[in-house]
């Protein structure tokens, strides 16, 4: 059989090639879920920040969730983690159909009720929100849950290191999700349409899902170390260290978002839309977040530099220079030409 893979190596290939396919898909859904809830509840950038906390806040608990999942699933004997992460695969296609529709309905009931009549108040917003999250948060739990399935589903076929595999399959995830994002803005949306550039995003979900299903079929017997031990991974860190380095991704994270939603409303004005200027900005997050974790590949793998210092010396210029009056003047005299 041509698709099954004899070595470690060319299964961690297909891994690459789902997370690669899934990012692609992940950010389409994200641009396309929030032009069409600009077009049932408005164009302002409060609809931004509730499409972008409900998106990342769903991963992220899905994310959670699927690593619990994945460890009880991997002495599963019938429903493994692969065959968990193809369903989570098919159950984000389920988007395509069910959130168009449902944010239409959502928007009948609002214009319905009291919140229609103070519309771009707090209570609109408050309301828009609500009819928002509970459409796109079950989907967006779905696509958080893929990443810990797939990895415990690596992990149960081949043995792979998780430290490395991780990273690699990170690489891919945000490399398709750049290409998503400039592409749904630019092109699918523009050739295809809003419900046509779902259904081709459920298509290639679909397309994994199968995949995977069937790589979960193909028996393979358990690798078997060679040469010198490979050290264990290190432990979660615990205690006061652990929640230190908690805290400090949490508000990395935080600060991120914020940035992101506030250079929205910054370079709206002259790039005209607001979905133009939110998909170029999280199109250049993401690229830099694929050259970064790039770069620390290289300086992490045997034979790097080991310098880790250069992640955060442009991150203060970065975020002064777009925030800053004179800096944002620069910026639209480049973009006027």
């Amino acid at each position: 059989m041509i698709f099954a893979p004899r070595t470690d190596r060319a299964r961690l290939r297909w891994f690459f090639l789902f997370f690669l396919v899934s990012g692609f898909c992940g950010l389409v859904y994200e641009v396309v879920w929030l032009r069409i809830a600009m077009a049932q509840f408005g164009v302002v950038t409060p609809l931004v920040s509730i499409v972008l906390s409900v998106f990342m806040a769903g991963l992220a608990l899905g994310s959670w969730q699927g690593g619990r999942l994945a460890r009880r699933a991997e002495g599963w004997p019938t429903l493994s983690p692969l065959r968990l992460y193809a369903a989570a695969e098919l159950c984000t296609a389920a988007s395509a159909l069910a959130v168009p529709s449902l944010l239409r309905l959502g928007r009948e009931q609002l214009m319905s009720g009291r919140a229609a009549a103070t519309w771009g108040s707090l209570r609109y917003h408050v309301a828009a929100g609500a009819c928002v999250t509970p459409v796109l948060l079950p989907f967006c739990l779905c696509m958080g849950a893929t990443f810990p399935l797939a990895m415990a589903a690596l992990r149960t076929i081949s043995g792979a290191r998780a430290s490395r595999t991780f990273s690699r399959l990170y690489v891919a995830n945000v490399l398709g999700a750049t290409c998503g994002a400039f592409a749904s803005a630019f092109l699918l949306v523009e050739l295809l349409g809003f419900r046509g550039t779902l259904r081709a995003a459920a298509a290639l979900n679909v397309a994994i899902a199968v995949a995977a299903f069937i790589l979960s079929s193909i028996r393979v017997s358990p690798r078997v170390p060679s040469g010198p031990r490979e050290e264990a991974a290190p432990a979660p860190a615990n205690g006061a260290g652990g929640s230190a380095l908690l805290a400090m991704l949490f508000t990395t994270g935080l600060v991120s978002m914020a940035m992101e939603v506030v250079w929205v409303r910054q370079f709206t004005p002259y790039l005209g839309t607001v979905v133009y200027a939110f998909a170029i900005i999280l199109g250049l997050y993401l690229l830099a977040t694929f050259v970064g974790s790039t770069m620390y590949r290289l300086t992490t793998e045997p034979g790097g530099s080991g310098d880790r210092g250069w992640a955060l010396r442009p991150a203060w210029i970065a975020a002064h220079s777009k925030t800053h009056p004179r800096g944002m003047h620069r910026v639209s005299n480049l973009l006027r030409g």
